[in-house]
């Protein structure tokens, strides 16, 4: 007999399934050891050596498993969203032709639609909303196909958006700051992502124990970091304040953009403070994406 395919929500139960049974089978590890959700690496590495010698052998995706979770419980949004800057959206009028260009070129599934920024997000358009419409050929109104999102905080815990999204059957949030403005977005996708990243890499030394570097050593005063580092990994890092208490910014790059004013090029130099001086080493017309830091007095420095 011939099995037929699975449906879309065939599909999508079964995923809400097996997401909510690798959740209950961390929780029951971490309970069994009385570990709180910020466990480190090097506990979770105690804990793999501890179910090993009681006979319960993990294998290594399992393990790497264990890890995801334990980094996506304590993960913000902030620290996962797709930013601002690369958010792929539609402004209104929403036409039937916009609707064909978007189909033949885009391989997203929801399309964000806003009106006159992107801090007036009206909703999202799903790709399947706009197969009858475009063969019918018809009129439409946009209210009869736009969804509505999750809005979402940045301090908001990475699991706790995914159960709101199983539970609202909605795969998309938006990431608002303070003021209400939009800062990033999350999908389903990205969160998933995140819990299975790197499970198909059968390396044993990625449960070493160590922290996870964000940026290159170059020598020792020298590192090239992406912008997007948040600017107190990198002073734990080196051991050196950058930011001051009146700088409003969280990653190297606003810091950079917040002590020159405007959108440097490749090659341009400035003062961070006293002791670090930073290099656009690798940049577009809009976004910084590459900071090469260069300390000063790098004797006072923990940088190797």
């Amino acid at each position: 007999m011939q099995l037929k395919p699975l449906d879309k929500k065939a599909k999508k139960h079964i995923i809400a399934h097996y997401i909510t049974a690798l959740k209950n089978w961390c929780f029951q590890i971490l309970s069994r050891f009385r570990l709180m959700y910020n466990a480190k690496y090097r506990e979770l590495y105690h804990i793999i050596q501890d179910l090993e010698i009681n006979g319960n052998k993990m294998s290594i995706r399992e393990q790497m498993l264990l890890s995801n979770f334990l980094k996506c419980y304590n993960k913000s949004l902030e620290e996962i969203m797709i930013p601002r800057s690369d958010i792929k959206a539609i402004k209104l009028p929403l036409t039937l032709d916009k609707l064909k260009s978007i189909i033949t070129h885009t391989y997203h599934t929801r399309i964000l639609v806003y009106e006159n920024n992107l801090d007036t997000i009206l909703g999202f358009v799903h790709i399947r909303d706009l197969l009858p419409i475009l063969l019918d050929d018809k009129n439409f109104t946009l209210n009869s196909i736009l969804r509505q999102p999750i809005i979402a905080a940045q301090s908001m815990k990475v699991l706790d958006l995914l159960s709101v999204m199983q539970r609202k059957k909605t795969y998309i949030s938006i990431v608002v700051d303070e003021y209400g403005g939009t800062d990033g977005i999350v999908t389903t996708e990205d969160v998933i992502e995140k819990i299975f990243d790197g499970i198909d890499q059968e390396d044993s030394s990625y449960f070493d124990a160590r922290p996870e570097f964000i940026y290159q050593v170059v020598d020792q005063q020298t590192i090239i970091t992406s912008a997007r580092v948040r600017i107190e990994t990198l002073e734990k890092a080196i051991g050196i304040q950058l930011k001051q208490e009146e700088d409003e910014c969280n990653t190297i790059g606003g810091l950079v953009l917040t002590r020159i004013g405007h959108m440097p090029s490749v090659g341009f130099v400035v003062n961070i403070n006293k002791n670090i001086q930073a290099e656009i080493v690798d940049a577009t017309p809009r976004i910084l994406k590459q900071i090469k830091l260069t300390i000063q007095d790098y004797e006072k420095s923990n940088i190797l």
